[in-house]
């Protein structure tokens, strides 16, 4: 399942799904996952920074991807990723992605939300 699409850094349409971080450039596809270096495959959501840095909500945390590991990724399937990941339990959580003011914010399931996590613009 396709949770949701964004734009990423190299102008790839990037999906972040139950089984990965899917990516399509110029009629090629290819699945992100743990085979690659991601800490889990269930990814909810996503967001990229003004410097290309990728920003994943999944389900062992939130998961951050340099434009440099991406591209190394991209030219090669096979790469193993180093990611940034500030693991969470996301039982009671949800990201809420604000890509008008480049956050990413966490909410409880009860609706309480809290301040930005990540500020997008900055990192």
């Amino acid at each position: 399942m396709v949770n949701e699409v964004a734009i990423g850094p190299d102008g790839s349409v990037l999906g972040a799904t139950s089984f990965g971080l899917i990516a399509w450039n110029n009629g090629r596809g290819q699945v992100l996952t743990t085979k690659n270096g991601l800490p889990c495959d269930e990814v909810y959501t996503l967001v990229v920074n003004d410097r290309g840095t990728l920003w994943l909500y999944a389900r062992c945390g939130i998961v951050e991807i340099s434009n440099s590991e991406f591209q190394e990724w991209w030219s090669n399937a096979n790469s193993i990723l180093h990611v940034r990941t500030l693991s969470l339990s996301p039982s009671s959580l949800r990201a809420v992605t604000d890509r008008a003011n480049r956050r990413l914010s966490l909410s409880k399931s009860s609706g309480v939300c809290f301040s930005p996590l990540i500020e997008l613009g900055e990192h």
